[in-house]
This record gives C-alpha cells, structure tokens and sequence, in this order.
C-alpha cells in the first residue's frame, strides 16, 4: 500500500451549527483554507481550493448532512484522496473530527502539516483573529516537525 491517512480531533467553542458555517461556507472557508474557495453544498457539489503555490484542489462532495458530517474527494493533480469532517457536540462546544485518506504515501507528511496548520488556523477565524495568523510560516515551522521536505516549498 502505497497510501497513507491523517486524522485529527479538534475541540472549537462554537456549536456544531456555528463551525459547520466555517467548514461549508465559501466565505468562511476562503479565510482559513485558501482565498477563493468554493463549496456547492450538496451531495455531487464542487468543491476547489485554488492554491496560491501549487496546482488547484478540485473535489466532489460525497456526503453533506448538515450539521454532522461533509465528505468530499481530494483532487490535486493526478492523486485523488478523501476527506471526511465529522461535527460531534461537546459540552457548548464541538468536537471536529478531520480524517484525509488515501493520500499519497510521498506526500502525506506535507497533508499532515497542511491540515495542522489549517484546522489551527480555523481557531483564529472562528474568534475573528484570522489576519494575525501567519498560515505560511506555520506551516514551515510543521513541515520540519512532521518531516516533510521543506525542499518542496515554494517561497
């Protein structure tokens, strides 16, 4: 096997309602994903993420029950992937569930960084903090933890 995944669990201080705006909604996503995200919400929906160094995300949404669970495929040159977000409620927050499968072995230590830095980006826009989070240099500083070549980066 030739694949690899990464998971995480987060806990955010919003309710599933409030966080499932920020994980579906292409003007929440467009903060802490990438500027000009796109989300049709709905089962065989678009889904892209145009990166800013690199070939775009374009992906399918496969499951879209709001506001519980969104899964979509991952598209980013040749290699397709899954992503699976589950919203479970926890106490008055919610815990957020990230799983990306089938991600290719080479480069799951680069989608393990990726999604680091994101979901702890995600912290700073559900507070409305978003600009003083530097999402580039976070993500250099996980690169070197997770082991990923940094080599790879763009500047």
């Amino acid at each position: 096997a030739e694949t690899a995944s990464v998971r995480f669990v987060r806990r955010y201080d919003i309710t599933p309602a409030e966080l499932w705006e920020y994980v579906t909604a292409p003007q929440h996503l467009s903060v802490w994903i990438t500027p000009g995200a796109e989300l049709d919400g709905r089962v065989g929906g678009h889904v892209r993420f145009p990166w800013q160094h690199g070939p775009a995300m374009e992906g399918t949404v496969t499951q879209f029950d709001a506001p519980r669970e969104l899964a979509y495929t991952w598209r980013e040159g040749e290699a397709e992937s899954a992503v699976s977000m589950r919203l479970i409620p926890d106490g008055e927050g919610t815990l957020l569930i990230v799983e990306h499968t089938a991600l290719p072995l080479r480069e799951s230590r680069g989608f393990a960084a990726g999604w680091h830095s994101h979901l702890d980006w995600l912290v700073f826009a559900v507070t409305g903090r978003a600009r003083d989070f530097d999402e580039r240099a976070r993500f250099r500083e996980l690169a070197l933890q997770y082991g990923y070549e940094l080599k790879k980066l763009a500047t």
